[in-house]
């Protein structure tokens, strides 16, 4: 949609004027006019942006309004319980065209949806049914839900809690404090030693997939939880979800199609359904592949990356600093010589004795380097940090003007040999939390460069799709063809010159 279509949509749902949208952004009535009739694009200044799509959430509290605008941004709810602020960032990001998939599962590393604290569940287990309780619609799936959390706290010895689903989460996000509560709910069990066995829902609409992934990334970099799919093609007709603890309950919950007033979930444990339903987990799960797998130990790191090295094809990558495949092999044998971290040396050790195959590497397949790139004097002050799976160290290993000419010198002399080496340098806005390396015929890495080292490999092909368009989009924003290549050589060897001077 054009801006000037969101304007309008959001201006009629809100039942606002011109001249209340403009007395809130301070400006005349007239540029109102101009931004609907599409005279005049979007602000350039995000902050202006931010301030109307606050504006807009103050003003859209029922429930038909959120209901309007959960349509219109492709979420499954938008419950009246969300806080003003997360609706201001949901609208935000739809008025700046920033729905990327890519955007919103980094958003949902640090989703916190409700306002209910930590230890608001309970372990009261008075009223969790005997044998087997019956409910009915989307209230009744939350009712369902909170009975099998009583009964899970109820188990003193830690085991694995499987769960499947096929349904999108409108059950759940519709009550905002209850979809917290459940987050707080699997936090807790995932803190007494439970882990969790998951089968993600299909891919039929890749935007409800999205929010359940969402939702459950504080799940998966716990490093507490196997998550796969199932890899063939299916239909929507039929949706069955299920949370199994085998040995002691099930919740399941069964309807067709879309329509939420004909499913009905369980609960029970009885000890027969608990284990038909465990079977049928388990030959469910026999047929799936692992989607994302979670490592937290750095030491793992390298095996990943330089499998994605190895393979052929179109390879992406974003990161901040410059990367390390980019670096000459001098200044990766510095690094093994000084980096005292054993699990971080372990990493410049591979990328050392990886220097040959990634030069091969470089022979057969295009590959696309997006580093964040320094000025002089950010490099001058001694605090630009070389490129680590533990980044903000107060031992972290920085360049000096000298070590950074080194690595942009070699930049230039793999651009100069190898027509496939595509380095485009970042000066505008970057996530430097975040690098993400992708080959289009494997898996997709997002890699987490702060104090605690994550790494989160997709092995899903639609995830992998959605990454690897994700960083083409950000290498055409920049550009790096032609005229533009010839552009990025004069640009490093200007900055060559002024650290040298």
């Amino acid at each position: 949609m054009q801006f000037s279509d969101m304007l309008i949509f959001l201006m009629n749902v809100t039942h606002v004027s011109n001249r209340d949208l403009a007395h809130a952004m301070s400006v005349d009535p007239s540029l109102i006019s101009l931004f609907r009739t599409g005279r005049r694009a979007r602000p350039r200044n995000p902050e202006h942006v931010y301030r109307m799509a606050l504006f807009f959430a103050q003003h859209c509290e029922a429930e038909y309004q959120r209901h309007a605008i959960a349509e219109m941004l492709g979420y499954s709810a938008i419950s009246t319980a969300m806080p003003v602020e997360e609706l201001a960032n949901c609208l935000y990001r739809w008025l700046m065209n920033d729905q990327d998939i890519v955007d919103r599962v980094i958003s949902g590393i640090n989703f916190q949806p409700a306002a209910a604290p930590r230890g608001s569940v309970g372990h009261d287990t008075a009223d969790v049914p005997e044998r087997t309780a019956f409910y009915y619609g989307d209230k009744g799936r939350r009712e369902a839900a909170r009975h099998m959390m009583r009964l899970i706290q109820s188990v003193e010895e830690p085991t694995s809690i499987l769960v499947s689903s096929d349904a999108n989460l409108d059950w759940l996000m519709e009550d905002y404090r209850f979809a917290g509560e459940m987050q707080d709910w699997l936090a807790d069990v995932l803190d007494r030693g439970f882990s969790i066995h998951q089968i993600m829902p299909s891919v039929n609409y890749l935007t409800s997939y999205v929010e359940s992934l969402r939702y459950w990334l504080p799940i998966y970099i716990s490093g507490r939880a196997k998550v796969f799919y199932y890899p063939r093609l299916r239909d929507t007709l039929f949706r069955q979800s299920a949370i199994l603890l085998p040995g002691h309950c099930v919740q399941a919950c069964s309807g067709v199609g879309m329509h939420h007033r004909n499913y009905y979930s369980l609960v029970s444990s009885d000890p027969r359904l608990v284990d038909a339903y465990t079977v049928q987990y388990e030959d469910y799960l026999s047929l799936c592949l692992p989607a994302i797998v979670t490592h937290t130990d750095e030491k793992e790191f390298p095996a990943c990356v330089m499998d994605i090295y190895s393979r052929g094809g179109i390879t992406l990558q974003k990161v901040a600093p410059l990367s390390l495949n980019s670096m000459p092999k001098s200044l990766l044998e510095y690094l093994c010589r000084e980096e005292k971290e054993p699990g971080v040396n372990a990493v410049f050790q591979a990328y050392l004795e990886g220097v040959p195959r990634m030069e091969e590497r470089l022979s057969d397949g295009t590959y696309i380097d997006m580093s964040y790139l320094h000025t002089a004097e950010e490099v001058r002050s001694g605090r630009v940090p070389m490129l680590t799976p533990r980044m903000h160290r107060p031992e972290q290993l920085c360049y000096t003007p000298e070590t950074y000419v080194m690595h942009l010198k070699n930049i230039l002399r793999l651009m100069d040999t190898y027509e496939n080496y595509h380095f485009i340098p970042y000066r505008n806005e970057l996530n430097h939390d975040f690098n993400f390396i992708v080959n289009e015929d494997s898996e997709a890495l997002m890699i987490r460069g702060a104090e605690s080292p994550l790494m989160l490999e997709f092995r899903r092909p639609e995830m992998i799709w959605a990454f690897r368009e994700h960083l083409y989009r950000e290498a055409d924003k920049i550009g790096y063809l032609g005229i533009r290549r010839d552009q990025i050589r004069m640009q490093l060897k200007a900055l060559i010159r002024e650290l040298q001077g």
